[in-house]
This record gives C-alpha cells, sequence and structure tokens, in this order.
C-alpha cells in the first residue's frame, strides 16, 4: 500500500472516529432532554487500542465512508510460455555408388569373391552382404549385382555374379569425404584382384579421372553445406 493510501486510510479513520463521537454526544444530549435514562455504556476509547491495518481497511475505504471495502484479487504475473525453437529438419540422404565387373561380361565365381572382400578388411553382415564397419556401424557396402545381392560365405562354392555393386549412403558414421576415400580405394582394390573394371553406376561407363573429380566435388559440396548448418558433424 502506498504513503497517499496509508494517509486516505488514516484520515478516514479519523473522520469516522469523529462521526461516531458526535452521534453519540448527540444522542446522549437527546436522553438527556427526553427522559432520565441511565447512559448507555460508552467504551473507553483511550485504553482500547487502533484496530490494525488490516481491519481497518475492511470496516472502511480509502475516503472513510463507512462501507465495506471491497477486497482486491491478488495481482500474479502473465505467464509466458517459453519460446521452443522448431527442430532442424532431416539432414537429406546421399547415395553414391560404383560397380565392379569383368571386362569381357562373364561371370565372377564366387570363393575369388569372398577372399578379394576378406583381404581387404571388409565383413560380412546385415542383409548378408559384406560392409566395411567403423564400430558397429557400416560405412559403405558391397554386394552381388545380381538381385538380391546377397554375398553369403556359407554359399561360395557354386556362386558366380557378373559383378560387385560398392555404395555408401550420407551421412554415415565417418566424415564424408574420408568415407567415399576408403570406397573408392577399396572399390580399385576389388577390381584390380578380380581382374575387373570399376564402374560409375550413374554414367554406367569406366570410372575415368574427370568422373572421380566429379564425385569428390558432390561429396565435399553435400559435406560443406551441411556441415555448416551444424547438422552434421565431422
Amino acid at each position: 500500500m502506498s504513503t497517499l493510501q496509508w494517509a486516505l486510510l488514516l484520515l478516514g479513520v479519523g473522520i469516522a472516529a469523529a462521526l461516531i463521537w458526535s452521534s453519540r454526544r448527540e444522542k446522549k444530549a437527546r436522553d438527556r432532554l427526553n427522559a432520565p435514562a441511565p447512559p448507555p455504556a460508552s467504551r473507553d476509547w483511550s485504553a482500547s487500542e487502533p484496530a490494525p491495518p488490516s481491519q481497518r481497511s475492511a470496516e472502511f475505504d480509502e475516503l472513510g465512508v463507512g462501507k465495506p471495502r471491497r477486497a482486491e484479487p491478488p495481482r500474479t504475473a502473465p505467464t509466458i510460455a517459453p519460446t521452443v525453437a522448431p527442430p532442424p529438419p532431416p539432414v537429406p540422404e546421399k547415395l553414391i555408388g560404383l560397380y565392379i565387373a569383368e571386362h569381357e561380361g562373364t561371370n565372377i565365381l564366387g570363393p575369388r569373391i569372398h577372399a578379394a572382400l576378406r583381404d581387404r578388411g571388409l565383413r560380412f553382415g546385415a542383409k548378408k552382404i559384406y560392409h566395411r564397419f567403423k564400430g558397429e556401424h557400416p560405412v559403405f557396402s558391397v554386394a552381388s549385382l545380381v538381385k538380391p545381392g546377397a554375398l553369403d560365405p556359407a554359399e561360395a562354392e557354386g556362386f558366380a555374379t557378373p559383378g560387385l555393386s560398392v555404395f555408401m549412403q550420407l551421412p554415415g558414421p565417418l566424415p564424408p569425404v574420408a568415407a567415399f576415400q576408403d570406397m573408392l580405394d577399396t572399390a580399385r582394390g576389388l577390381a584390380q584382384a578380380l581382374k575387373a573394371e570399376l564402374y560409375d553406376s550413374e554414367q554406367r561407363a569406366p570410372l575415368s579421372p574427370e568422373r572421380e573429380r566429379a564425385l569428390h566435388e558432390q561429396v565435399e559440396e553435400w559435406a560443406r553445406r551441411y556441415t555448416a548448418a551444424g547438422r552434421l558433424s565431422g
């Protein structure tokens, strides 16, 4: 309560007390004139303590006119909902593929394929194909060109395929440029071991130096865009 409100309240209490005292005095005068009767018990105002501010504010308003004062509801600060930024959209996936095929279009036998894959550190895993793993996550994969693409070591004998598909999907467990370089080196080593040719999956032509540079630039641009946006690590 402000100083002005307190002053008005005390002034009102004083006015009210004066009005009560004046009315009582006039009543006593009328009683003495009309009939000899014992005066009503009067209250010893000097011995009484002033009512606390909470009671005075309940009995009188700010101007001291003796009507009850309406209590104002407590004011509460408005609740402001916290602003939550929307999550960033997911990073779009990018698929990069190469394939390996015999020069003359003949089949590559299963035992040679599995030996070449193992020699380059690839492991058999999910979907019955081979993978380069980083921990438990595949960096890139190698499958048969014949659907469903399985390369099961248990079925190596009697198995043959016209070629292998080498592919990776970004984002992955390694930085994109390093992952692509590992896939490219591994695919080139497999092609040499199998006496086969390395092809570009999009153009379906032998992988030329120009096309290799173009693929490098695509991966670098993809990595730069989403790393700069804070949506990709590495």
